[in-house]
């Protein structure tokens, strides 16, 4: 039983009991960036009575309107306003979450929601940057090439998260302890790898900004599509080597 009115104490000994763990092997990004703000967020809107999947809702808000600066800013302007309003969606994503367990709200509604969110965020968050790109003169840019690239990177990211989804609730429902304990150290060694750079999608919102002011966004946009068709590989061999196992 959570407590009614939850002291920060109780949100962080939650967090540590139920979802530190998961992140840490898998969204790592999350957990020094958006997680912290997001523990504190999640306090008052607590106290507020606000709903999880209002929470969710104002996260979705964002993509519109990061959809919307692409086209009315400048460049430099547009790069900034992007990203500021993915950390945005980044920390929503990780407070509502935090409310649902905490007041006992969770739904499948929410998980709906959330899975919907996700997805939109890729598209919409990459799908811009490569506009941007396309409109700041990036080299290459010529022809909306990068443009391009970014929304195959986009389309492997969606394609990878609903493949995961799909497997989770339809595919590995039964217990697998067998197969789990059966592992090598090899089959460790490489989920361990694929953790770290699962996790450093997260990092994405503040590395732009970064690598536009220095000029580095082209060979960035190449590590994206690169680490985005690593994960789909890698999706699609954990979940063959599930089944067979």
């Amino acid at each position: 039983m959570q407590p009614q009115n939850p002291s920060l104490k109780d949100i962080l000994t939650d967090y540590r009991r139920n979802k530190l763990n998961e992140e840490l092997t898998g969204d790592w990004a999350a957990v020094f960036f958006y997680r912290p703000l997001a523990l504190l967020l999640s306090w008052p809107l607590i106290r507020l009575r606000t709903a999880p999947n209002l929470v969710t809702i104002t996260g979705l808000l964002t993509l519109p309107f990061m959809g919307a600066v692409v086209g009315l800013l400048r460049p430099d302007a547009a790069i900034s306003a992007v990203c500021g309003l993915a950390i945005a969606y980044c920390i929503l994503d990780c407070t509502d979450g935090t409310i649902a367990r905490l007041t006992n709200r969770q739904s499948d509604f929410g998980h709906y929601l959330d899975l919907v969110g996700g997805t939109l965020y890729r598209a919409v968050f990459y799908g811009s940057l490569g506009y941007i790109s396309t409109r700041g003169g990036v080299a290459w840019a010529g022809g909306g090439l990068l443009f391009g690239v970014l929304i195959v990177a986009a389309w492997v990211a969606v394609f990878s998260r609903l493949c995961r989804v799909y497997a989770e609730s339809q595919l590995f429902r039964k217990p697998q302890a067998a197969a789990w304990a059966a592992r090598t150290w090899f089959d460790r060694l490489y989920d361990s790898i694929f953790s770290v750079l699962s996790g450093m999608e997260g990092l994405l919102p503040i590395a732009v900004p970064i690598c536009w002011w220095n000029g580095w966004m082209r060979p960035l946009i190449l590590v994206i599509l690169f680490y985005w068709l690593l994960e789909g590989v890698y999706t699609q061999a954990t979940i063959l080597w599930r089944v067979k196992a």
